[in-house]
């Protein structure tokens, strides 16, 4: 395979239409644009004093929606210190109207800076009007003062990054994997060196070490189209504060409102030590690979949105501000989430192992209905609670369905779960086998082996069309073997025994399909 690739960026100014823009200004003399080498540059004649001069440059295939975004550009000025000088956005038909922008530190004189602007950010230092970031017609930047023959340059061409899924890397091999840095370098190093930009960034604010990045940009490990070779060891990603500085000044150089990080592999994967951190209930991480992932020593904390996917996870997720969903086979310690469920049971998923450290939530797991099957049965063997949620455990909202709740050695009871709606059967000490991958219509058997091959013994259960790619079975009958069938259209017959455990056990199902003549 061949190094990653980036993609999911597109242009905000461009050096094939800059220097023919029509430029709307208050200035005496208008600014010349035109393009200097790899910098597009705006020579500034006579300013207005008014209470300051501003320039307004029509974005690339404007209007721009730029509510979902974020805006990298690299600024050079040589104003004097104190001319105030800031860059952003307008929207609306007319120039001057609604606008708003972030100020340049003051004390860069003659260098460049990198900037990472949320157009829905409220973190801005100045605005007119009702600005409307969905509606982004013209990049704009203004100064006070009068000052006479300074220039302006945009070190190549500004680019914007959706949210969702922002940056997207795919290939890569065992020389040059996909790795946290790749997203780094590319905002930070010169096309010479593997990056975006073709000069290098004197000052920036999302520089990292090694593995570690502050990326203020939303980024993606694969598309789902595109297997890649990945090594995530000790990686961090990090959402910087927007009030995130260059060299001390007390003017921000990122304001962005959210990012993402997502994850989206068409073959299976595993990071390790990979850190996910935000801000705010806007920041997510997401696994939205159609197979599963596996993750050790995971740890994400101050995340909105945190979906697992089909992975399985071993390691902490901290102070959540929105509900936890998904996996498969999850040992985790869930601690300081403030959400109103700390997880929310996706019908499937084995949690045996895991700790919920939550005293801010009122409930540790919230088992919603629409999530799982008639009948499903969840496996609290080996759970554990260190602090007790405000109302109380789990809470049942099931309407017409039952739930199995499979106790074990947890010291659970019908008290620790409130029921809204459905109804609850408890077991005692039983044990579940959870077949995955399957694909839905496959007819599911499970024998006894009380019989010699080829001939199956008593059929323990079965489903002559499965509805979903998941088939759980509970059962008591661990140190015994078992011989699972699976039949599905295009596939050939899948046959194995299965020694039970004294504990729940997760068997993905590799179906070979059939052959063609």
């Amino acid at each position: 395979m061949a190094p990653p690739v980036i993609s999911g960026f597109f242009p905000l100014l461009t050096k094939a239409n800059f220097a023919s823009s029509v430029i709307a200004t208050n200035v005496l003399v208008a600014p010349v644009l035109s393009v200097d080498g790899e910098r597009l540059r705006a020579d500034t004649n006579t300013g207005a004093e008014s209470p300051f001069s501003w320039v307004e440059i029509p974005v690339e295939g404007g209007p721009l929606d730029l509510s979902s975004a974020i805006v990298e550009c690299l600024v050079e000025q040589n104003w004097g210190t104190g001319r105030d000088f800031s860059i952003g956005f307008s929207s609306g038909v007319n120039p001057d109207e609604n606008w708003q922008v972030w100020r340049c530190p003051g004390g860069l004189i003659n260098r460049r800076v990198q900037y990472f602007l949320d157009p829905s950010s409220t973190d801005f230092y100045r605005f007119a009007g009702t600005f409307d970031p969905s509606d982004v017609q013209r990049f704009r930047y203004q100064w006070n003062g009068n000052q006479s023959d300074r220039n302006v340059f945009f070190t190549d061409e500004p680019i914007w990054i959706p949210k969702s899924p922002g940056l997207v890397a795919i290939g890569g091999d065992a020389a040059t994997p996909i790795t946290a840095g790749t997203f780094g370098n590319f905002l930070a190093l010169p096309t010479s060196e593997g990056g975006y930009h073709t000069e290098t960034i004197e000052v920036t604010s999302q520089q990292g070490f090694s593995d570690y990045q502050a990326l203020p940009v939303s980024c993606s490990i694969g598309d789902g189209g595109s297997a890649q070779v990945t090594r995530f060891d000790s990686a961090v990603l990090k959402t910087p504060d927007p009030t995130d500085v260059s060299s001390g000044t007390v003017e921000p150089t990122v304001a962005i409102a959210s990012t993402n990080r997502t994850i989206n592999t068409s073959s299976s994967e595993s990071f390790s030590a990979l850190q996910v951190i935000g801000l705010s209930a806007a920041d997510a991480f997401q696994d939205i690979s159609p197979i599963s992932n596996v993750y050790t020593n995971f740890f994400a904390r101050s995340l909105g949105v945190i979906d697992l996917g089909q992975g399985d996870y071993q390691g902490r997720i901290s102070q959540a501000f929105g509900v936890v969903q998904g996996g498969r086979n999850l040992a985790l310690n869930f601690g300081g989430s403030t959400a109103q469920y700390t997880y929310t049971w996706n019908g499937a998923a084995n949690l045996s192992g895991s700790v919920f450290d939550s005293p801010g939530s009122d409930y540790a797991i919230n088992f919603d209905g629409t999530e799982f099957a008639d009948g499903a049965t969840f496996d609290a063997t080996n759970l554990s609670f260190e602090t007790e949620p405000v109302v109380n455990r789990f809470r049942i909202d099931a309407a017409g369905k039952t739930l199995n709740l499979n106790v074990g050695s947890s010291g659970l009871s019908a008290s620790d779960i409130d029921i809204i709606a459905g109804s609850l059967n408890v077991i005692a000490n039983q044990l579940t086998l959870t077949l995955t991958d399957l694909p839905i219509g496959a007819e599911v058997r499970i024998y006894d082996l009380d019989n010699t091959l080829p001939d199956f013994g008593t059929e323990l259960t079965g489903e002559e069309s499965i509805t979903s790619t998941i088939f759980s079975w509970a059962h008591s009958k661990a140190g015994d073997d078992v011989f699972v069938q699976v039949f599905a259209t295009g596939f050939k017959e899948y046959g194995e025994t299965i020694s039970l455990l004294s504990v729940s056990q997760n068997l993905a199902i590799n179906l070979d399909a059939e052959d063609s003549f």
